[in-house]
C-alpha cells in the first residue's frame, strides 16, 4: 500500500473524519512565501542569460497568459507520517493527529497540473521536486535542447499554412509541463517534508460549478490567520482512510477515536499509532 499522510490538529481531524473532506486552499496564501516563484524565477533568469531578449520577451508573456488563466488550489500531504517539524508547525504542536491515506484509493489523476478543459484532469496527486538552483539551470537547459525552435517560433521564423500546427502543439505542451514544476517544485531546504500535493487548477478566479457527483465541491471562503482565504473541498471515499499517527503530544484515547470512526461509518480496520517522536510541549 502506498500511503500518504496530512497533518492536522485535533479539531480538524475531527471535521475531515466528520465530513468525509479535505480543503485544497488558494496557493497565493502558502507558507513558503516563493511558492509559485522558486521554479519560474530560475528559468526567465536562465532564458535571459542564453536566448535573444525580445524572443524570450513573448515567451515569458505567453507563459505568463496561460499561469494567470486561473488559480492553483492545493491540499499538503507527506510521504511520512511522523516528521517532528510536520508535528510543529501543522498538528498544533504535536497535540494532532496524521490521516494516512491510501494513494491509490484516493482515485486521483496521477498526471500534468495544466489547464486542461477536462476537470477531471485538473485535480491531480503529485510528488514535490526539490531542486536548487544549478539543479533548476539544468533542467532548463535540457528543455531549451529539447524544443530547440523556440526561438524561431516567437521571432516569426516558421512559415506554417495551418491555423494550429505540431509547433503550436508542443509550445502548449511545454507550458504545461513549466505550469506543472511551477506548482511542484520547491527548494531543497523543505525537502524533510516529503511532500505529495493534491492540486485543483481552476479555469478562472471566479465560482467554477461542478457536477454533484464530482470529489470537487463549489468554492468556500474561510478567515485563517487573519485572512480571507478561499478553498475547494475534496470528497474522499472512507475506505482511503488506512491509518492514523496520534501526535507526541496527543491525548486522545485509542477507544474514543474507535467510536468516533465507528460513528462516523468508517467500519473497515484502520490501524492506530503513536508517535515515535520524543517532543512533550
Amino acid at each position: 500500500m502506498n500511503t500518504i499522510y496530512h497533518y492536522c490538529s485535533p479539531e480538524s481531524f475531527f471535521s475531515i473524519i466528520q465530513n468525509q473532506r479535505l480543503w485544497l486552499s488558494s496557493m497565493d496564501h502558502m507558507n513558503d512565501y516563493m511558492e509559485k516563484k522558486w521554479f519560474y524565477s530560475t528559468l526567465k533568469k536562465y532564458l535571459y542569460k542564453n536566448l535573444d531578449a525580445n524572443c524570450v520577451d513573448q515567451f515569458i508573456a505567453h507563459l505568463d497568459d496561460n499561469i494567470s488563466v486561473g488559480t492553483p488550489f492545493a491540499c499538503c500531504l507527506s510521504k511520512s507520517g511522523d516528521i517532528l517539524s510536520q508535528w510543529r508547525a501543522y498538528a498544533k504542536d504535536g497535540f494532532g493527529v496524521s490521516i494516512g491515506f491510501d494513494r491509490e484509493k484516493l482515485d486521483v489523476y496521477d498526471g500534468i497540473i495544466g489547464n486542461h478543459l477536462d476537470p477531471k484532469h485538473r485535480l491531480t496527486l503529485s510528488d514535490i521536486s526539490y531542486m536548487d538552483i544549478n539543479e533548476i539551470e539544468c533542467l532548463a537547459e535540457r528543455i531549451l535542447s529539447r524544443y530547440s525552435f523556440i526561438k524561431k517560433y516567437y521571432m516569426n521564423e516558421i512559415i506554417s499554412t495551418s491555423k494550429f500546427n505540431r509547433y503550436d502543439k508542443c509550445i502548449l505542451e511545454l507550458i504545461s509541463n513549466i505550469i506543472h514544476l511551477n506548482t511542484t517544485t520547491k527548494n531543497p531546504a523543505f525537502e524533510e517534508e516529503k511532500e505529495v500535493r493534491l492540486v485543483y487548477q481552476t479555469l478562472d478566479t471566479g465560482r467554477y460549478e461542478y457536477p454533484e457527483s464530482s470529489s470537487i465541491k463549489d468554492l468556500k471562503y474561510r478567515i485563517s490567520n487573519n485572512q480571507i482565504i478561499s478553498y475547494y473541498e475534496f470528497g474522499f471515499p472512507k475506505d482511503a482512510v488506512s491509518e492514523l499517527i496520534l501526535g507526541p503530544n496527543n491525548k486522545f484515547k485509542e477507544s474514543d477515536i474507535v467510536n468516533f470512526l465507528q460513528y462516523n461509518g468508517f467500519e473497515h480496520s484502520i490501524k492506530i499509532l503513536k508517535s515515535k517522536a520524543s517532543y512533550g510541549a
